[in-house]
């Protein structure tokens, strides 16, 4: 997946990206994007993830370089794209 997203993008077409999640949003929503027992760990050790597309070509420069790629949960606020 390239992010994490309201609804499943491929099913509605009204489906937005969320920039940033919170932990507690994610787990509250029960996401199935991935393991909740990863993202309890990082917001126990206040860990940022960051979800992209790793067989993107380039993300990683492209996430270096500050562009807008994927999503990221952390304990800052919940923004969509």
């Amino acid at each position: 997946t390239d992010g994490i997203y309201t609804a499943d993008p491929r099913r509605d077409s009204t489906a937005q990206r969320y920039r940033t999640i919170t932990y507690n949003t994610f787990i509250q929503q029960n996401l199935q994007v991935l393991d909740q027992s990863a993202v309890l760990l990082a917001r126990d050790y206040d860990l940022p993830i960051h979800l992209f597309s790793f067989d993107s070509a380039g993300s990683m420069a492209k996430i270096c370089a500050g562009e807008d790629i994927g999503t990221v949960i952390s304990k800052n606020s919940d923004e969509l794209v």
